[in-house]
């Protein structure tokens, strides 16, 4: 049976550029990594629930402000949590991603290196410049 904690999840929604760097990052130090693509695998309200628990977010800042469909149709809304929910279930482009989710640790990546955060991830990595340490 596979260790949660030698296995990271991480939600995008298609950015393989970011992916394969954090994919690159926790390989190099003997984690395994699953990958769901948010747009081709949707996830559920409960599932947007638990990870808004998790990251102690409120579903409103997990929305990426700077896509285009926010700033066309959603800047100036007054939405609760039950709209944002109903909203990112049915335009899982909306959520900020990626997210890298290990054991009970969970972030949303800003740059690939944010992954070093996570516990026992940064052992062999250099985060400046993704050199391996001598």
């Amino acid at each position: 049976m596979e260790n949660r904690e030698s296995t990271i999840k991480v939600y995008h929604n298609g950015d393989r550029y970011t992916v394969s760097q954090i994919m690159a990052l926790a390989e190099s130090n003997q984690v395994k990594v699953s990958e769901q693509n948010i747009n081709d695998e949707k996830l559920s309200g409960t599932q947007l629930l638990t990870l808004s628990n998790k990251l102690e977010m409120s579903l409103d800042k997990m929305v990426d402000k700077e896509s285009e469909l926010y700033k066309k149709s959603l800047q100036n809304v007054n939405y609760d949590e039950a709209d944002w929910l109903q909203v990112l279930t049915e335009h899982p482009e909306l959520l900020k991603t990626p997210i890298v989710e290990r054991g009970s640790e969970i972030l949303i990546v800003e740059t690939p290196t944010d992954v070093l955060k996570l516990k026992n991830i940064d052992a062999g990595i250099d985060g400046h410049n993704h050199l391996e340490k001598k």
